[in-house]
């Protein structure tokens, strides 16, 4: 599945699972998978994430978008 609108889709409901924590770090993410009982490690800079998708195609998966989103949500004073 690589419809970037279905991955924001599954990252949206990440977020609103409230699946994302912040880090040790600026810019880093913990992510709880939404069908398994994992934690995904998450860098939004640059871009990365421990889960098999991001990890064969090196391309940014849900994980990473929900990370952007809870940031930007922080950033704009919306918790």
């Amino acid at each position: 599945m690589s419809n970037p609108d279905f991955r924001m889709e599954r990252a949206r409901k990440i977020l609103l699972q409230e699946k994302v924590f912040p880090g040790h770090a600026p810019g880093q993410y913990l992510v709880c998978s939404q069908s398994k009982p994992v934690i995904y490690r998450v860098s939004l800079y640059p871009p990365s994430c421990t889960c098999p998708d991001f990890t064969y195609r090196r391309k940014v998966c849900k994980h990473v978008l929900a990370a952007r989103l809870y940031a930007a949500n922080r950033k704009g004073g919306k918790t």
